[in-house]
């Protein structure tokens, strides 16, 4: 069995496992990892050593994932914008319904907080640990990958449709926006010091930035899909 992700608990996307499209898989601190079996219609639960913990199943493709570090619970949202959190243990919390498809989401380590771009409905919507929606913003060209810098509880967003990265506070205001990009599909970021590591397709290059949004540097690649810091 193949190992699908790192010891530090960061994302790793778009593998193939046992013959299955696995769209995401997502470890916790502890090197416990939640996978996304998009064709299967399951959500798995892995031990760092590889062993099945937990297996989910008949969800509607889901799409991705994201783990709160805090309490081992795990958000997953659906290729059908539905949003879904469950307990450590695989229980159900709550789950949200009507945001979109393609959706990309994030969760602060700080509060439990999740970050959900919403994809073809061109918004961003911040959901509260316990499942209130704080706010809902629009506008975006295009928005289908997030990523939260825990340095600030700001949040950085590629709008795919617009050709740029926008950086928005934990109340809501866009702080800025840094154009200069083809096609930023996978954002990272650097909970230390809050830099930004973009996946450009259109451009085929890997961009960093600090978090005040200055540019570090460019690095060519052939087809960068994903990224993790």
């Amino acid at each position: 069995m193949k190992r699908l992700f790192d010891a530090l608990g960061y994302t790793l996307l778009i593998v193939l496992f046992l013959g299955v499209a696995i769209f995401q898989a997502q470890a916790d601190p502890a090197g416990v990892c939640w996978v996304a079996d998009f064709s299967g219609g399951n959500l798995v639960k892995l031990s760092p050593d590889g062993a099945e913990l937990l297996r989910l199943q008949n969800l509607d493709l889901p799409w991705r994932v994201a783990v709160d570090p805090n309490d081992g619970s795990c958000w997953v949202i659906d290729a059908y914008g539905k949003l879904i959190k469950y307990s450590v243990i695989g229980n159900e919390l709550f789950r949200l319904t009507g945001l979109g498809g393609e959706d990309d989401i994030s969760v602060n380590p700080n509060d439990g907080s999740c970050w959900v771009a919403t994809g073809s409905q061109r918004q961003v919507v911040k959901i509260s640990a316990a499942g209130v929606e704080q706010f809902r913003l629009g506008g975006f060209g295009g928005v289908y990958s997030i990523a939260v810098d825990p340095t600030d509880n700001s949040c950085w967003v590629g709008d795919e449709g617009k050709d740029e990265l926008v950086k928005i506070s934990a109340a809501g205001s866009i702080l800025f926006t840094v154009s200069g990009f083809g096609f930023p599909e996978a954002l990272a970021v650097n909970p230390n010091n809050g830099d930004c590591w973009i996946a450009d397709l259109g451009l085929k290059t890997v961009v960093k930035l600090r978090a005040d949004g200055s540019e570090i540097g460019r690095y060519p690649m052939n087809y960068p899909y994903s990224a993790s810091v």
